[in-house]
């Protein structure tokens, strides 16, 4: 796994983010969010589950089922909480990652933590319930499920995968096709499809 290099487009997800593993070989740049994550054993709970913190000589290794964000202070709001890159010179804490991320809703017409795009933006959760359209049949699979554009999650990402695929250079999409195929079957695909709409149907 390479060193983190800046931030730029990642390869998976499309946004901008801080890029995990660097382009190489024909596979793009990724983002710590994208990077496959293998089950492993909780360390605190015994469970099996993605290994959130590995195990050191002092410390087991912790699932994302046991783990806890480490307090600091956070560089937005100046309370001592939870926060991401908590030893960094930049910690930031979960309610103000929501607001950095956040989007003007197109019901509410205030930012907000974005939740579904729909025609013509991006709705927040609370409007999203508004609209009782939260959950549907998936017009691929039928099975009910939160929808984005009349998919469902698992099928937003095969679709965006496949496009991923088909508009890569053929020697890069073969060399992609060991990891596009762990993203297929990702055991949390809202995680990729967050804020995805798929192609031509803006």
């Amino acid at each position: 796994m390479g060193r983190r290099s800046g931030r730029r487009v990642c390869g998976v997800w499309g946004n901008v983010r801080e890029i995990r593993i660097r382009a190489r070989d024909g596979n793009p740049d990724i983002c710590g969010g994208c990077v496959p994550r293998r089950p492993g054993t909780c360390g605190v709970c015994g469970r099996t589950a993605r290994i959130a913190r590995k195990a050191t000589a002092d410390s087991p290794a912790v699932g994302i089922c046991c783990y806890r964000l480490p307090l600091a202070v956070c560089i937005d709001c100046g309370r001592k909480r939870p926060c991401f890159h908590a030893k960094g010179p930049e910690p930031v804490c979960e309610g103000c990652t929501k607001l950095r991320r956040a989007v003007v809703c197109v019901d509410r017409g205030e930012l907000r933590p974005g939740h579904r795009r729909v025609e013509g933006g991006v709705l927040c959760a609370a409007c999203d319930r508004k609209r009782a359209s939260t959950t549907g049949p998936c017009g691929v699979c039928s099975s009910r499920a939160p929808l984005i554009k009349g998919l469902c999650p698992a099928c937003l990402l095969r679709l965006r995968v496949a496009e991923l695929a088909a508009g890569a250079d053929p020697s890069a999409a073969a060399a992609l096709a060991p990891f596009l195929e762990k993203v297929v079957h990702a055991e949390n695909p809202c995680r990729y499809c967050a804020g995805s709409t798929p192609r031509g149907s803006r």
